[in-house]
């Protein structure tokens, strides 16, 4: 029985044992108190260091840290299936990743690992060809371009800033499948964010083709190059 505070508890004709959780000012004379040590935090867990494990480690820590999908980790780190999933294995011993189904095809960084994840250029490069190569072939393994789709606004606004024509065709390619796949509401918020990005750097044809996706979505008139207000970007359409 353990109660949280309060005073002894007898019970008539019987024997129980008890733990009551005070404070050591407040306990009954006589009673044995057992000290408790303050909790400590754990340490971060430490890095992987296998051929194998440290690719998808970092493969890992470029997709989104709340989840991603082990098929795209492999591909960042260029492994096949069979080694990628006795890599996660190990780097899940080490508290580095949680899987997060049964079939453990999806994972995200644990909350300790979150804080030495690698930042990696490369990874992060690899991550949005890849996207863009799932994006592509989406026709021939849907079910993976649609796993990809979560990764595309955090891979999107790391590409924007460092690989603008990446960023644009990733853009471009992630936009094209999710309208293909009838997935309306994630065409319409890529559509505005490509086309934010696109309006800064005067890029007229990925603006082209927002406008064009999000007029459609929207049911709306495109507006032509004489209707556009002055010093802005004319978008002119056949």
């Amino acid at each position: 029985l353990v109660l949280d505070g309060g005073a002894p508890w007898p019970v008539p004709g019987g024997r129980v044992s008890t733990l009551y959780l005070v404070r050591k000012e407040a306990a009954a004379a006589g009673v044995e108190a057992l000290p408790l040590e303050p909790a400590r935090a754990p340490g971060p867990p430490p890095p992987p260091t296998g051929q194998t494990e440290l690719p998808l480690w970092r493969a890992a820590s470029a997709c989104d840290a709340n989840e991603f999908p082990l098929a795209l980790a492999a591909a960042v780190a260029g492994l096949q299936t069979p080694a990628a999933a006795e890599a996660v294995l190990r780097l899940e011993s080490l508290g580095l990743v949680e899987p997060l189904d049964q079939a453990r095809s999806r994972f995200r960084l644990s909350a300790a690992a979150r804080a030495v994840a690698p930042l990696d250029h490369d990874s992060r490069l690899e991550q949005a060809r890849q996207l863009i190569r799932a994006f592509s072939n989406w026709p021939t393994d849907p079910a993976f371009a649609a796993a990809c789709l979560p990764q595309f606004e955090s891979a999107f606004r790391w590409a924007e800033s460092q690989a603008w024509e990446m960023a644009a065709e990733a853009g471009l390619r992630a936009m094209a499948y999710a309208s293909a796949a009838g997935r309306g509401a994630e065409t319409a918020a890529i559509a505005r964010a490509l086309r934010r990005s696109a309006l800064f750097r005067l890029d007229k044809h990925v603006l082209e083709r927002c406008e064009r996706e999000l007029a459609w979505i929207e049911g709306r008139a495109i507006t032509a190059a004489g209707d556009a207000p002055p010093r802005q970007l004319a978008l002119g359409f056949d």
